[in-house]
């Protein structure tokens, strides 16, 4: 089930309009029933079809082989929302604009017992973005998915439920899924009105304290092309504080080298280069969009493509200010980040002491460190040199463990004084 925004309707104009759907007639005296519509896929051959065809004669009237997918919405109002309950293929005809973001998410985590966690989806935001999703043998506790929760975005979140009069089982992203023994329609308009109470409750601020520190905005929120706006004018005034970074949906170890397309032209990178990548958006249109309108290619020492090419946007990290408030953009998304949980990450950044003259650390050449067999990495492979040089300790990928949700890499390095 969805949970729609204040502004949504309980009728057809919450559904998308390019949708084929009929209306059907309510039997059910339930006043909080607005609406049921149903979803009428095409029909179509099934893809297997061809291979098997190819090999037998299928002698099966050709009406009788195609397929056709359906679903159901049922529009629930519970005071003055719109829950959207969806069957099948329903969920495609939810006008995407009017989903409440993170309702299911938010819900789990409020109901979901502590000692209860079946699974959890992630996303890096304060680095290169990957997607893990971690499912767990037998109930645990959310320390057992290993999340980093000062830099991972919880996109996803089920377990069992800590009250079995709500459901046996729970599990939310943007909708909520339900397990209940037994359950009829007859308890539908009842149990929609648990759900958006759970929803308003605040639970979670105590089981998971860091939910609400950094929230996704959806592609179609207004406030994206904003945000972009400003985006876009940090690189063309070359602002301090920009970064690039690949999205890593691809295996990073087969990346040689990068080429990015601006206005025409190709350019060849080693590394993706803060001054260098910004330095080659000056010479874009300055009525164009450089994160739309800059491409970026991941190459292998053979030429060719890793992955498909990716707008800038998809591979820039940065951080705007907004109407008072703070937005982060990491792998093509944008998120907002609690003012909180910002004054605190800058207060434990400034407490940082600047050892860098003092150190007086060995020039990073990035082809030679790409070339190191030593380690994977560059920054390994670095890491690996100066310790040997200066008999350091070679701290990294050491992780110390503080708590439940709290864990961290010391140092790169460790000098002999600490």
């Amino acid at each position: 089930m969805y949970l729609l925004r204040e502004s949504a309707e309980a009728d057809d104009s919450s559904l998308r309009s390019k949708v084929e759907i009929t209306p059907a007639e309510l039997k059910s005296s339930d006043d909080q029933i607005a609406g049921v519509y149903v979803l009428h896929g095409d029909p179509r051959r099934p893809g297997w079809m061809d291979e098997l065809s190819a090999i037998a004669t299928v002698d099966v009237d050709p009406a009788d082989l195609e397929t056709r997918s359906l679903g159901a919405v049922v529009l629930v109002m519970s005071n003055s929302r719109v829950v959207a309950v969806t069957f099948g293929t329903g969920f495609h005809a939810i006008e995407p604009s009017l989903i409440e973001r993170g309702f299911g998410l938010r819900v789990t985590a409020n109901m979901v017992a502590a000692n209860g966690i079946r699974g959890g989806q992630t996303r890096g935001v304060a680095r290169s973005s990957r997607d893990q999703k971690t499912l767990l043998p037998i109930n645990g506790e959310f320390s057992d998915l290993n999340v980093e929760v000062d830099e991972d975005w919880l996109r996803q979140l089920s377990g069992k439920s800590s009250d079995k009069g709500f459901a046996s089982a729970v599990s939310g992203a943007d909708s909520l899924t339900l397990t209940i023994p037994n359950f009829t329609f007859s308890m539908l308009g009842k149990k929609v009105n648990e759900v958006v109470q759970a929803w308003e409750g605040e639970q979670f601020k105590t089981k998971f304290p860091f939910l609400d520190q950094i929230v996704p905005i959806d592609k179609s929120d207004p406030i994206i092309e904003i945000l972009d706006g400003l985006a876009d004018a940090q690189i063309r005034h070359q602002e301090p504080g920009l970064a690039f970074a690949a999205p890593d949906p691809f295996e990073q170890l087969d990346v040689d080298h990068f080429e990015i397309t601006c206005q025409y032209q190709r350019y060849e990178l080693a590394d993706l280069e803060t001054t260098a990548v910004l330095k080659i958006a000056q010479s874009l249109d300055p009525s164009k969009s450089p994160l739309e309108n800059i491409r970026v290619y991941a190459l292998d020492e053979n030429g060719d493509n890793v992955d498909r090419a990716y707008p800038l946007k998809s591979y820039i990290q940065t951080e705007v200010v907004h109407g008072g408030e703070n937005y982060l953009l990491s792998a093509g998304l944008w998120f907002s980040l609690r003012t909180d949980f910002v004054a605190e990450i800058e207060a434990q950044v400034q407490a940082i002491p600047d050892f860098s003259e003092s150190l007086n650390l060995p020039t990073w050449d990035a082809k030679a460190l790409r070339d190191d067999p030593s380690d994977p990495t560059a920054e390994g492979s670095y890491n690996i040199l100066v310790a040997n040089a200066r008999s350091w300790v070679n701290l990294d990928k050491k992780l110390v463990y503080f708590g439940r949700y709290e864990k961290l890499e010391i140092c790169d390095l460790l000098t002999p004084n600490a």
